[in-house]
């Protein structure tokens, strides 16, 4: 019987997924990583969502073969450390790419046709707001869209299709043709930043990403333009958007997400009237989280019953001695 450790409650249809294959399914309720080193000797498979698992996890865990991501981002894994000692990384790319999408759409719609400022100030019986607070047509307007993988082309599916927007798309190395009418591939972000009524993110966070849309991008957005973001907080300079909400110099800004996970109380974001914030909840939907949870538990049963893997992260069965090499090379630098 494999043993098996989720750093948190996921969706019973995963739970039930590794139990049928004869799994002893450990969950525990809190991702504290001395609750995980305490639980994680004897197992085989650990399937996180939030957790941090590092190298001092592993080293208490020598019998994990593999570790799933409840999801697509692994920036809390690892990877490189657990590939150089033989343990896989998988993922769910892909589960969770109609819901963000869907979820960045809706945040667009909110602020073009300020729906939670009407609803806010009805709900304190101004009915005068139908007078003083207009909106916008989303028709004719531009998006651009940080990103080309899954969820960020879905979006641009949606606005250009759906809602007849102009939509730049920012890949650093474009594709020949247009994908879509009404969509066009870039790789200037300054382009995209100038140009867009609205901005929505969908990038991974990695060394490449952290900070990629910085003070002095933001600082080319139009006043009346706004900015989404369903990726990763640390993406973007947040103290600089603050600045520029603040000051008016930008119209608004929608936020899944925030630069330190769990924002402050008193980060003035949650404060704004002019900002929609949510609790890192794009992808929560029941269709999601079930899809999520059972991609990530096959990908624990893959590697468990020397299957092949459908949605690996690394390869450690393809490293060899000059990787561990360079491996041990970065490390001292």
């Amino acid at each position: 019987m494999h043993k098996v450790l989720l750093t948190e409650k996921i969706h019973d249809a995963g739970i039930q997924l590794l139990k049928r294959h004869g799994c002893d399914v450990t969950v525990l309720d809190s991702v504290d990583e001395e609750k995980i080193l305490a639980a994680v000797a004897d197992q085989e498979g650990l399937l996180t969502r939030t957790g941090q698992i590092g190298a001092r996890v592993m080293d208490a865990a020598p019998m994990l073969k593999v570790i799933s991501m409840h999801g697509v981002g692994v920036d809390g894994i690892d990877v490189e450390e657990a590939t150089r000692r033989g343990i896989w990384v998988t993922n769910a790319p892909g589960a969770n790419s109609v819901s963000v999408a869907e979820y960045a759409m809706c945040q667009l719609l909110m602020l073009a046709k300020k729906s939670v400022e009407y609803n806010d100030r009805l709900h304190a019986g101004d009915w005068g707001a139908r007078h003083s607070v207009i909106g916008i047509d989303l028709e004719n307007r531009t998006l651009g869209v940080v990103g080309s993988g899954r969820i960020g082309m879905l979006v641009a599916r949606k606005a250009s299709m759906g809602f007849g927007m102009n939509v730049l798309v920012y890949k650093r190395k474009p594709k020949d043709g247009l994908p879509l009418e009404g969509v066009r591939y870039t790789d200037s972000l300054k382009e995209i930043m100038s140009q867009s009524d609205f901005v929505t993110l969908h990038v991974p966070l990695n060394n490449q990403t952290a900070g990629l849309i910085s003070r002095e991008l933001l600082g080319l957005m139009k006043p009346t333009a706004f900015l989404l973001n369903t990726a990763r907080g640390e993406v973007v300079d947040e103290a600089a958007l603050i600045e520029l909400l603040q000051t008016g110099k930008l119209a608004g800004a929608a936020l899944d997400v925030f630069a330190s996970g769990k924002p402050d109380p008193q980060n003035p974001l949650l404060r704004m009237d002019n900002v929609i914030v949510s609790p890192h909840s794009a992808a929560f939907t029941e269709e999601s989280l079930v899809r999520m949870a059972t991609t990530a538990a096959s990908g624990i049963l893959e590697v468990l019953e020397g299957r092949e893997v459908s949605h690996p992260v690394n390869r450690p069965d393809s490293f060899n001695l000059f990787d561990e090499i360079r491996y041990f090379d970065r490390r001292v630098v």
